[in-house]
């Protein structure tokens, strides 16, 4: 009766002009696979905000447990296919979302020999993680693809990347309401955290964490391909993992090209502003206006980001990146030289809003039109190095702002320093454009 029902439908989907709704599974475990990310990250980035303001016992450092975090990130980027090639994408998904949920525990209890293991831990199953989640998609949408006539793989998948991104977005708005609303009932006039409300806190996070494991471990299906058409076409979507050693070298050999040296600051500018964002924003609020709003204030961050995540997509089609590249330069150049020569006075609540709604409009033309530069700007058996390169300078960038701290001398040069890198590598991708022809205004017809 299975194999019978099995030729049914492939016949079905073979035939021309009839069409046959995907099965519920596929978007059944997209979903499990959002959820889960939402829930994990949800408690990771309200944690990681609070990094730098929360008190650690003597020789404890928040930002240096994230500083590690980012610079095993980086040092291990190149090995995440290796990695999934060898456990599996499951398991590197549930791997990593244990790892997090450990290093948000560990932060409720700071040692360094707990909170610094769990922060190089999870940074070695971040590349994995997040390759992982590429196949893992990229299966569901070969999956799609093979029961659908009419249906590319490839236009599956930027459905379902969005969908995905889409949810997974939303954990920068939850984690920091989560935090917010919790401090707030233990709010008192000192600046240290109450030890009950503190727990409370944690012991949510560590909930979401939690249930985010067991969504993973239980709900979530292991990647089997037992059709040969689907197995083609999730081939062209996600090739077979390079070996570390091969894409190794092939980052380097990108490294000393021209067009990458001119894109080199763009890409660490991406991670010096989101390590500002998380580290030195954060900073400014809880002396202005509290350690108790800092959600709020990032909420506000985080939702710009992921609206304008969404909408700069289609956007970029009708006018071009050139055009919001200077539009993410302009705000996130307004937000650093207003921090730059205005100490921002206590009790600040709308300045503070505006001016991290601004610094998340710019995070998310980072996010959204880098990512699609290591496509347009870079030949097709190229574009795996380009993005290789663009994650370790990020991850690097980002660690290197951590581990420097978040003192108030320190913070003046770190504005300088994003500063400059966003504003030469804007720079940088106009005179790679002009002198390498790439990424031309696209036509609109109407």
């Amino acid at each position: 009766m299975g194999t019978s029902n099995e030729e049914e439908r492939l016949l079905t989907a073979s035939t021309p002009g009839v069409y046959q709704s995907p099965p519920r599974w596929m978007w059944y475990q997209l979903t499990i696979l959002a959820v889960g990310a939402f829930l994990v990250f949800t408690a990771f980035s309200g944690v990681q905000n609070l990094e730098s303001t929360l008190t650690f016992p003597k020789g404890v450092s928040g930002t240096t447990a994230i500083g590690i975090l980012y610079g095993v990130f980086s040092g291990v980027s190149l090995l995440g296919p290796s990695i999934v090639g060898i456990f599996g994408a499951k398991n590197c998904l549930v791997a990593q979302t244990l790892f997090l949920g450990l290093f948000v525990a560990a932060t409720w209890i700071p040692r360094p020999y707990t909170l610094y293991v769990a922060g190089a831990l999870a940074g070695i199953g971040a590349p994995a993680f997040w390759v992982a989640q590429g196949v893992y998609v990229a299966w569901l949408a070969a999956e799609h693809a093979a029961v659908v006539p009419g249906t590319a793989a490839t236009a599956v998948v930027g459905t379902m990347q969005g969908a995905f991104f889409g949810g997974f977005q939303l954990c920068q708005i939850s984690g920091n309401l989560i935090s917010s609303f919790v401090l707030h009932q233990g709010h008192t006039k000192s600046t240290d955290v109450p030890s009950s409300t503190k727990r409370l806190l944690f012991l949510v996070y560590i909930g979401c964490a939690g249930l985010a494991v067991v969504l993973m471990v239980v709900c979530l299906r292991r990647i089997r391909n037992k059709r040969q058409g689907a197995m083609t076409i999730q081939a062209e979507v996600m090739p077979e993992p390079e070996s570390a050693w091969t894409m190794f070298v092939r980052t380097l050999a990108l490294l000393v090209q021209p067009r990458s040296l001119l894109l080199l600051p763009l890409f660490f500018a991406s991670g010096f502003q989101a390590s500002f964002a998380y580290a030195d924003l954060t900073a400014v609020v809880s002396k202005s206006i509290g350690e108790y709003n800092i959600g709020f204030v990032m909420c506000c961050y985080g939702a710009c980001d992921a609206l304008g995540s969404v909408a700069l997509g289609r956007v970029s089609d009708r006018l071009g990146r050139a055009p919001l590249l200077v539009l993410g330069w302009a705000a996130q150049a307004a937000v650093l030289l207003t921090l730059l020569l205005w100490d921002v006075p206590s009790g600040s609540y709308v300045v503070l809003f505006v001016l991290a709604g601004l610094f998340g409009i710019g995070d998310a033309v980072s996010q959204v039109m880098i990512s699609s530069l290591c496509s347009v700007c870079f030949e097709d058996n190229n574009t795996k190095p380009a993005f290789a390169l663009f994650r370790c300078c990020q991850s690097l960038a980002t660690a290197i702002f951590f581990f420097l701290g978040t003192s108030v001398s320190l913070q003046h040069w770190k504005t300088i320093i994003t500063l400059a890198s966003l504003s030469v590598g804007t720079l940088g991708y106009f005179l790679a454009r002009a002198l390498f022809r790439f990424d031309p205004p696209k036509p609109r017809h109407v």
